[in-house]
């Protein structure tokens, strides 16, 4: 009595704490704060301010987007979303900053205005200069004039994007997606960006709880009706699976721990424990019951389970540093199966076991950003459009310092920028670059009655001053340099996009850019990216790579544990083999279907070598009981999966 009003207690108190539950969608939540490119990412957006964007793509269906119909459209996306709440940038052809002189006189100007779209032969100019110019082409229009870009960049921590504020504004973008297609038929609007994957994250991890979670439920609970064939066993069952996941739920959010998409696991995790142990008592419970009164049969249930279910919670305490649960039922009739046919099972399951772990060796470690959604979600879609017309799906950002207050105005830094960017826009991998000393350039040329051979960096360190005092005097507001400008104006930011990539080739990319930049940079220049899909690669290929090995590390602690429990070698290797076969089963089959393992198959993996270790300790208690009080293996065996 004492134990249940304890229980009953803990769990009222667990209830309470969840009102510290938190919860957070935003690839933050993976990045510990001591992580060196987390740590650069953090001073980046410190710097330039946080890295949240949203990116409207219009597309026509019919011809290009610079006719005068197409581009009000884009203006007026362009007008709404400075409306929006947390944007503090909005940029789109049509308030790109164009450059143009007239007798050494110098003018900057939004490239499309109302005198532009009521002159085709000026509008007709200013496509050309917006298709050639390499700061607007595949960032804020396709090569081919079809497809055109509204970016937004937006002010909030990520803590802030799971709010009802931030939801509500991504519904609103929503509902002018859909109002700007039903106004113009043809045209073809995709909305993307990391606010927006967060928004489906959080949706997504809603739409579980309140469909799957409760499918699960209904199915568990059938299982069991089954299985048991006692209203009051379920009923027990269920209550005990629900104060163990709230209790688990409850205790983290009050120590503090957010949870993340994967860490939402914690719910299916609890109930299969709970309700895997409860099986195994209600089951000897319900064999013993037939020769003996209840309290001898409760009695003699937890006997028989008490060293099973504590070694199995134990290993799934092991099992936690891989991501461990546990579940399986009894089934006698594969325990006759096994008792007729052994030897047949053991040949075939070893010619399985090794073609299935030959094929397993070839799947790929890989995991896109982007890609936590499939086809035909609707983020999952305008993810793939994005990326086939402008390639910008990953943005690399590179915070590159003068070593001194308006250094950048330096001839000398200038010049590294201007080889920096080359280098990177030479790279097949990436689509745009944007960088200061483009505009230095482009200013240089224009004071000198535009002569190409002038779109270089003037050796005059004053003359590159008093350009940029000219550029940032003519700028509108908000569309200032301030997002790639330092205000000591002793650093630049200079940004590059790239498509969807494997994890791999991203690192790949990565490392050949860092070595490039020991060889040609001054030590103040050679940084790091500034980049979430970067950064990500690295931990996944990390956590991949970590799990893989923890998980091997946890099978030879299960086995050991059990060697000195059960006192015999012999089954703590035993047990090595039904502990591996599964996820050597899974995997070879997942390269004949997919051939790539991301985080989220590497925790589905590490789940099912969980519930297979519960089984196996089960098995292997009850087989060495029922092995000492028969002496027959055969019946041992029957025993076991009786």
């Amino acid at each position: 009595m004492i134990l249940f009003l304890g229980s009953i207690l803990l769990m009222g108190f667990s209830v309470f704490a969840f009102k510290y539950f938190s919860f957070d969608s935003s690839p933050y939540i993976f990045f510990e704060e001591g992580n060196e490119h987390f740590k650069r990412l953090e001073r980046m957006e410190n710097t330039y301010g946080r890295d949240f964007k949203v990116f409207f793509m219009i597309s026509a269906q019919e011809g290009d987007m610079f006719t005068p119909e197409n581009l009000r459209v884009v203006e007026e996306v362009t007008k709404k979303a400075w409306t929006y709440p947390y944007v503090r940038r909005v940029d789109s052809v049509i308030n790109f900053q164009h450059i143009e002189s007239q007798d050494d006189v110098v003018n900057v100007d939004s490239l499309v205005t109302d005198e532009v779209l009521e002159n085709p032969e000026l509008l007709a100019q200013r496509k050309q200069i917006a298709l050639t110019n390499q700061d607007v082409v595949k960032r804020l229009i396709s090569e081919d004039g079809k497809h055109v870009a509204i970016s937004m960049a937006l002010t909030m921590e990520p803590e802030e994007t799971q709010t009802p504020e931030a939801m509500d504004l991504v519904e609103q973008m929503y509902a002018l997606k859909e109002r700007i297609k039903k106004e113009n038929p043809k045209l073809d609007v995709a909305l993307v960006g990391n606010l927006i994957s967060t928004y489906h994250g959080t949706y997504a991890i809603g739409i579980d709880l309140i469909t799957l979670i409760p499918l699960m439920f209904v199915l568990m609970f059938v299982l069991l009706a089954v299985l048991l064939r006692s209203i009051s066993s379920i009923v027990i069952t269920f209550l005990i699976a629900i104060g163990c996941t709230l209790g688990a739920i409850g205790f983290s959010s009050l120590f503090g721990i957010v949870f993340s998409m994967i860490a939402m696991n914690t719910v299916i995790i609890c109930l299969t424990i709970s309700i895997a142990h409860c099986i195994h008592l209600f089951v000897a419970f319900g064999k013993a019951l037939r020769t003996k009164d209840k309290a001898a049969a409760l009695r003699e249930s937890l006997m028989l389970n008490f060293k099973a279910v504590s070694l199995t919670s134990l290993m799934t305490v092991i099992g936690f540093l891989s991501l461990n649960t546990s579940d399986l039922p009894p089934a006698a009739a594969l325990g006759e199966f096994v008792i007729r046919r052994r030897y047949q099972v053991l040949v075939v399951t070893g010619l399985l076991a090794v073609i299935a772990g030959a094929l397993s060796l070839n799947n790929r470690l890989n995991d896109r950003l982007v890609e936590t959604l499939r086809e035909p979600h609707v983020f999952r879609t305008d993810t793939r459009l994005v990326d086939q017309h402008f390639g910008s799906m990953y943005i690399n950002n590179y915070d590159m310092d003068s070593g001194e207050e308006y250094g950048i105005t330096d001839p000398e830094y200038l010049n590294h920028l201007d080889q920096f960017a080359a280098f990177l826009r030479a790279q097949p991998e990436i689509s745009s670059v944007l960088v200061f000393s483009d505009i230095i350039k482009q200013l240089n040329q224009k004071m000198n009655n535009d002569d190409p051979e002038y779109y270089r960096i003037p050796d005059n360190r004053e003359l590159v001053s008093q350009y940029m005092l000219l550029y940032e005097l003519s700028l509108p507001m908000g569309l200032d340099l301030s997002e790639r400008v330092t205000p000591d104006r002793s650093r630049t930011l200079v940004i590059a996009t790239m498509p969807t990539m494997d994890t791999h080739l991203n690192i790949e990319l990565d490392q050949r850019i860092n070595r490039w930049q020991e060889e040609n940079l001054p030590a103040s220049m050679r940084v790091g990216t500034s980049s979430i899909s970067t950064i990500w690669s690295y931990l996944t290929l990390n956590s991949l790579r970590n799990s893989i090995e923890g998980s091997f590390v946890a099978l030879g602690l299960i086995s050991l544990v059990l060697l000195f429990v059960l006192r015999s070698i012999r089954y703590g290797l035993i047990s090595l083999v039904p502990n591996m076969m599964p996820a050597i089963f899974g995997l070879g089959f997942w390269y004949l279907y997919s051939g790539e393992i991301g985080l989220g198959l590497m925790s589905v993996t590490i789940i099912t070598i969980g519930i297979v270790v519960d089984d196996t300790v089960h098995f292997l208690v009850k087989y060495k009981k029922s092995l000492h009080d028969t002496g027959s293996k055969e019946e041992a065996v029957r025993m076991t999966f009786h």
